[in-house]
């Protein structure tokens, strides 16, 4: 009944209410009934409040001494007849619980997010609670602070922890796509909970080539940092359409760029944003080349490729350098109509399936052309400038 100490935790599981108890006078003075004190077992103490024989109880802030003595002969007595189980450490099922509930918990805080920590350690605190409740009626003798104070730390520590890991993140993730999509999208990445994942994934998007014609006889005349200047010049002009209409910036190919919608941000209207940014190129490159010939300069010309399709998007880059870039078909053939661009009298030129995929933006087929890599001619298409050539 003792633990290794001598102690034994004294049960308290009857009200006292459930003790009879007669005042000594009764019995002094023969006024109590016979049946009251024969075959019973009969403790006398002190009731009066001038002894300091009072303790606190779980039953009672302030209870008489005797009725301590009274609760442990009756958890004796029901333990000898059976109806209470013996008192027992339960220290191997305490250390195998917490063992596993703090693993549990540590992995949690490893892999989730900060609700998921506090919902870990709220179910784990209140199955705790129900068990202790359980061991109490059962005799443990187990601590059952000590399990609370360990997930009331795990949960001081969790939650700073899971928003430094979250800042981080938020950090990693405004370095990456900073350098290709416009502050706006950026916001609503950060605002998604960092749902679109940099992990590489077949996306669907709307891809736009841009390039300037002539690139090296432009520049073959001009000193290095004139061609320098030039070319960023040329450059900003091209990314500043792609950033309004919320594109994501691929990359730079010397005189050009590549970029697309529908990722990281999935994007409906994907096909016609990348013709808005087109639309928005030109009359740049328009306002460019009227600063050139004030200047004495030539006017320069910009040919745009168009074209949708399923790709591979996300952080396809490698430990020494990351890069958030998309690989398919579809880029490969905005670029060849980019290229057949040269030969047709548009400068915009747009692939059959983005053709399908415009809701804004009218089109007028240029006919059917052949592209390198392609066997079959596929027919291509412009799209009107002006309001009064729609």
């Amino acid at each position: 009944m003792t633990d290794d100490q001598g102690f034994w935790r004294v049960p308290f599981t009857k009200s006292l209410s459930a003790y009879t108890v007669v005042p000594a006078h009764e019995v002094l003075a023969e006024r109590a009934a016979d049946e009251l004190l024969h075959d019973r077992y009969i403790i006398i103490g002190s009731s009066s409040l001038s002894q300091g024989d009072r303790v606190s109880t779980p039953l009672a802030p302030l209870s008489s001494g005797m009725l301590v003595h009274a609760s442990s002969l009756s958890a004796m007595l029901d333990l000898k007849e059976g109806k209470m189980n013996p008192a027992w450490s339960g220290r191997s099922f305490l250390v195998l619980w917490v063992i596993s509930s703090f693993f549990i918990t540590i992995l949690v805080m490893l892999r989730g997010a900060v609700w998921g920590n506090t919902l870990c350690i709220s179910v784990f605190v209140t199955l705790w609670l129900a068990i202790s409740v359980w061991g109490v009626l059962n005799q443990a003798t187990w601590s059952i602070v000590a399990p609370m104070t360990g997930y009331l730390l795990l949960f001081g520590l969790g939650v700073p922890y899971e928003w430094r890991r979250s800042q981080l993140r938020e950090k990693k993730l405004i370095e990456r796509f900073s350098h290709y999509v416009a502050k706006s999208v950026l916001d609503k990445i950060l605002l998604s909970d960092f749902a679109h994942s940099l992990e590489p994934q077949l996306r669907e998007i709307t891809v736009l080539v841009a390039d300037m014609e002539n690139y090296t006889a432009t520049t073959s005349a001009l000193s290095l940092p004139e061609a320098a200047a030039l070319t960023k010049a040329f450059l900003r002009v091209l990314t500043h359409p792609v950033l309004e209409c919320d594109g994501t910036l691929d990359k730079y190919t010397g005189d050009g760029l590549v970029a697309f919608w529908g990722a990281p941000l999935p994007c409906d209207d994907r096909a016609d944003r990348a013709i808005d940014a087109a639309k928005g190129m030109l009359a740049m490159i328009e306002a460019f080349n009227a600063e050139r010939v004030q200047q004495g300069q030539k006017a320069l010309r910009v040919r745009i490729g168009i074209e949708s399709g399923t790709a591979l998007v996300g952080d396809l880059g490698t430990d020494f350098r990351s890069t958030y870039t998309a690989v398919g078909d579809c880029i490969n053939f905005a670029s060849r109509l980019q290229e057949a661009a040269r030969k047709l009298p548009t400068d915009i030129v747009i692939g059959p399936y983005t053709q399908t995929l415009l809701k804004r933006h009218p089109t007028t087929s240029i006919g059917h052309i052949s592209l390198r890599g392609v066997t079959q001619p596929i027919e291509v298409f412009r799209v009107s400038l002006k309001e009064d050539d729609q």
